[in-house]
């Protein structure tokens, strides 16, 4: 299987990974147009990381419209991702979906407030 084929599975399955977009980007740097093919260390270590992430991945539960939501945004230099919970019956945070994506060349250049914006407004677009 090649390596844009693998990224596409893995995308499909990427709600059940937290952090996916910022896994995946050595290895989607590799897809880029006029980007050198050279697999290094990094790239085996996200491959790596990817499989580990979907083998690990928490149980998601259904989410219950009687109850009240959180979300959990991040942003980093590369990606933005968030994360829908909902308490449970005993109190604990249970994860709903994760959803993740990379930045933009332009958006790289925001200042960290405006990625973190930017990451409140995917999750409302998302969720």
């Amino acid at each position: 299987m090649d390596l844009r084929k693998w990224l596409g599975l893995a995308n499909y399955l990427h709600k059940y990974s937290a952090g996916y977009a910022e896994l995946a980007r050595p290895l989607s740097d590799l897809l880029k147009k006029g980007a050198d093919w050279v697999w290094e260390q990094q790239h085996q270590d996200a491959f790596d990381s990817i499989k580990a992430s979907l083998q690990q991945a928490p149980v998601l539960v259904m989410p219950d419209e009687n109850k009240s939501f959180s979300v959990v945004c991040d942003a980093s230099d590369y990606t933005i991702g968030c994360a829908l919970l909902q308490k449970d019956d005993e109190g604990h945070e249970r994860v709903i979906s994760f959803k993740s994506r990379q930045l933009k060349a332009v958006e790289r250049n925001y200042p960290v407030y405006d990625k973190e914006l930017l990451a409140m407004k995917y999750a409302l677009v998302k969720f």
